[in-house]
């Protein structure tokens, strides 16, 4: 929220503390870590800029396949936090505002180039498939409500029987069927030329693997929601009889 001179001041004042601290106990290297400095390169570049004037800098950061992103991201920012207004939106129509994540690398290749060091992330853990349960619990919580859902939300609430239960049957499509990935990466071709172009072969998400993974099996997603249901009817038993203790208790003292 800092203006450019009070980013430029509080660069100084960082690198102070560094300092300080390693005349405190020895330490050499200092590591900054937040996917929150991403996006707004263009805010941040005072202050990088003057850092760098103070201390050896070096940026590091990791771009990930659109393919391979893109599906992780809609069951984060799509299901289990809604962002947007109204029902919840489909695999193409989200990940098409969820891609625009990616212009932030043009930024910090052309202003910091010479101290930026990008790398490929990939991993082999199916965040999908390995929480797919309970993603489709909290697209069920999420999709009753207009406004943003944040996931402590579901976690903090009981599900009021006040509205028409969803159909589990159009939430696993709406949550797994991932359909057009490949035409929405290529509506965006520029900015992946220029990565491909910049940055060399290795990040070339132009060519290759283009098809979604398949959806989770329905009958083992059924199985295991049927195992946080247990779960859940377990706790909330657990809840009213405390509760229904506490009444007791309350109306003997009356």
């Amino acid at each position: 929220d800092l203006d450019d001179e009070q980013l430029k001041s509080a660069a100084k004042d960082f690198a102070a503390f560094l300092r300080s601290q390693s005349s405190l106990n020895g330490t050499v290297a200092f590591m900054m870590s937040n996917e929150g400095l991403f996006g707004p390169v263009q805010k941040i570049s005072p202050f990088l800029k003057a850092l760098q004037n103070e201390v050896e800098l070096k940026l590091i950061a990791y771009v990930r396949d659109p393919v391979k992103w893109l599906p992780s991201a809609f069951t984060q920012w799509g299901l289990y936090h809604k962002q947007q207004k109204g029902p919840l939106q489909r695999f193409p129509e989200r990940a098409r505002t969820l891609i625009g994540q990616y212009n932030g690398i043009k930024g910090w290749v052309e202003g910091f180039s010479d101290i930026l060091d990008i790398r490929k992330h990939d991993t082999t853990i199916d965040v999908v498939q390995d929480f797919a349960a309970e993603t489709l619990l909290r697209a069920a919580f999420n999709s009753r409500y207009d406004q943003e859902v944040f996931p402590d939300r579901f976690s903090n609430l009981v599900l009021p029987p006040r509205r028409k239960v969803a159909d589990l049957e159009d939430l696993v499509e709406l949550c797994f069927r991932q359909e057009e990935i490949e035409s929405i990466i290529e509506e965006r071709r520029p900015l992946f030329e220029f990565m491909r172009d910049r940055l060399g072969p290795e990040f070339d998400f132009l060519t290759g693997e283009t098809e979604p993974k398949a959806m989770p099996d329905p009958d083992k997603l059924q199985k295991r929601l049927i195992d946080y249901l247990v779960e859940i009817t377990f706790l909330q038993a657990e809840r009213i009889k405390r509760l229904e203790n506490q009444m007791l208790e309350l109306r003997k003292d009356q």
